[in-house]
């Protein structure tokens, strides 16, 4: 009778212990997943606000009309590229855009100026959905580095994503 209590007791604790791993890990892989989740949304929506932005700038090649601005577009294909290459080659034709504003005659004009505001006003969205992508990675990673999502992360093969980095054209008020 005393071998068959030790035996139950070490059953139910066994018991328990997988219990408390089945639950953890179960609720380890619901705050993974809903980091991801945001994650993905904040990724649509920078993806959105790269693309309008990149409308606003295909606009400016008829605001600023000049050849050597025009003949910087020609050599982009802004179609095919990842959305993070996007970006940046976004930035540096807004600050050439921005140079461009800085010609008297072209300044003047109330159209260039409207777009301008417009990709201000895509930028700071574009920058809120980046934090909201960083931030949300950082505490992806964070549970995916805690105990006991560490074992979790083997068993799920979660996704790897990198961080964006900020830039800001040089003209941005």
């Amino acid at each position: 009778m005393n071998d068959f209590i030790k035996l139950l007791i070490i059953i139910s604790a066994v018991i328990l212990l997988l219990t408390f791993i089945i639950i953890s890990v179960v609720s380890t892989k619901k705050k993974m997943k809903r980091e991801q989740i945001k994650i993905d949304d904040a990724l649509d929506s920078f993806n959105t606000y790269l693309d309008k932005k990149k409308k606003h700038l295909l606009k400016s090649k008829d605001i600023i009309g000049t050849n050597e601005y025009k003949e910087e577009f020609k050599e982009l294909d802004l179609d095919n590229i990842d959305n993070l290459s996007l970006y940046y080659k976004l930035n540096d034709l807004e600050e050439k855009f921005n140079d461009s504003l800085n010609n008297d005659k072209v300044k003047k004009e109330k159209e260039a100026i409207n777009l301008k505001k417009k990709i201000r006003n895509v930028n700071s969205n574009i920058i809120a959905s980046i934090k909201f992508y960083n931030d949300s990675l950082d505490k992806y990673y964070k549970i995916k580095k805690s105990f006991p999502s560490n074992i979790v992360k083997i068993f799920c093969g979660f996704k790897k994503y990198e961080k964006i980095e900020l830039k800001r054209t040089n003209n941005e008020n």
